[in-house]
């Protein structure tokens, strides 16, 4: 068995994302203060309920500030998971996958 060895260490994925950079620019243009709570429930909290997600998010979407869209980022990014209710097939709890993402979030 051959093993390769490295001097770099291993980086976290999820800072070297691209989509990180979309995702900060939201948040630092945005002066939602609801989209902030919402950001601070998913991180400290037990999820954020969402009514729908969908695939056809587009950037001008994005750039509306639509709290929607930029949730439907999050999950088609992998930042979160969607749990889909089962008593609602249209409504989703999001949550942190684990904590790199977590700590990626919280210090942007």
């Amino acid at each position: 068995m051959k093993v390769i060895h490295s001097r770099d260490a291993i980086q976290n994925h999820w800072e070297q994302n691209s989509s990180l950079s979309s995702i900060r620019y939201v948040f630092v243009s945005s002066r939602s203060e609801t989209l902030r709570n919402q950001l601070s429930k998913l991180l400290f909290d037990t999820g954020l309920t969402v009514e729908e997600i969908r695939s056809d998010v587009n950037y001008r979407d994005l750039a509306r500030g639509d709290e929607w869209t930029i949730w439907n980022l999050f999950f088609h990014a992998g930042y979160c998971t969607a749990i889909q209710d089962p008593s609602n097939p249209t409504k989703f709890l999001l949550k942190i996958p684990n904590d790199e993402v977590r700590q990626t979030l919280k210090a942007e």
